[in-house]
């Protein structure tokens, strides 16, 4: 059961990591949000074999994370799921896109190589962002920034609702897979034969916890969508965050400084 109960702690882990105190988590929500999208905006507009002017970008999570006291190893965990699949959409560059640019130690480098490792930087630094984001502001606060920011109130609140219901998915599966492992003692896991029945039966179950958990919403007022506290005015700090953090990345998009550094130094 230790292994169940340590992935059920991962769900929460992001809502507790966000309940932190440092002065990343003290700046304002929305402040957060304009420079991350700022920096995905910045980060997306690289040419598609651009890889070496990414590298500066990697300041943005590399400074970040000490300063927001956010442990590494949680963000790279749920990093490194989604690069599988970002290697899989880059690697029909290495295919199809043969063209020699230059050669490295006598191996000839492909416009399709650096395509492919472009790729991959632009998803790893893009949800390296967001993880960010997620890590050092509590879920409602964002849903209530998004929503102030004009973001379609519909998605916002499906987007709520969801992570919200994951932590009682699991709690169901977990009640089930307990129950399961009490009636099969010496198994390890659910057999094969059980494995349709009991996801149907997660399913169901699953269903009849939301019902309750909406009659229990539409009892304590709720009326389609959620309502939030005012926000709180931006402070300078917050405004310094704006202006200052994305003029930087601006100056990273224009210039490449590790190019520029290295002509420097060379």
């Amino acid at each position: 059961m230790s292994s169940i109960q340590k992935v059920g702690r991962e769900i929460y882990l992001m809502e507790r990591l966000a309940q932190g105190t440092s002065a990343l988590h003290c700046l304002h929500p929305r402040a957060k949000i304009v420079v991350t999208f700022c920096y995905l905006v910045a980060v997306v507009s690289f040419p598609r074999t651009e890889v070496l002017g990414l590298v500066s970008f990697f300041l943005y999570p590399a400074i970040l994370i000490p300063v927001s006291e956010t442990p590494w190893k949680p963000l790279f965990r749920r990093l490194l799921p989604a690069l599988p699949f970002v290697a899989l959409g880059g690697i029909s560059n290495l295919l199809f896109d043969r063209t020699t640019l230059f050669f490295l130690w006598g191996v000839p480098v492909t416009s399709g190589m650096q395509a492919c490792l472009s790729i991959i930087e632009k998803a790893g630094l893009s949800v390296m962002a967001v993880l960010l984001l997620a890590a050092t502001t509590p879920l409602g606060e964002l849903s209530r920034e998004a929503k102030g920011m004009k973001f379609p109130g519909v998605l916002v609140d499906l987007v709520v609702l969801t992570c919200r219901y994951l932590g009682l998915l699991w709690e169901e599966g977990v009640t089930m897979y307990t129950a399961y492992l009490l009636r099969a003692p010496g198994e390890k896991g659910i057999r094969m034969r059980d494995a349709g029945p009991f996801l149907g039966n997660l399913l169901l179950r699953s269903i009849s916890r939301a019902e309750r958990v909406y009659r229990a919403m539409v009892c304590r007022g709720f009326a389609g969508e959620f309502g939030y506290c005012n926000s709180t005015p931006l402070k300078p700090g917050d405004l310094l965050f704006i202006s200052a953090v994305p003029g930087v990345f601006t100056f990273f998009r224009l210039v490449n400084f590790p190019l520029l550094l290295g002509g420097i130094f060379v």
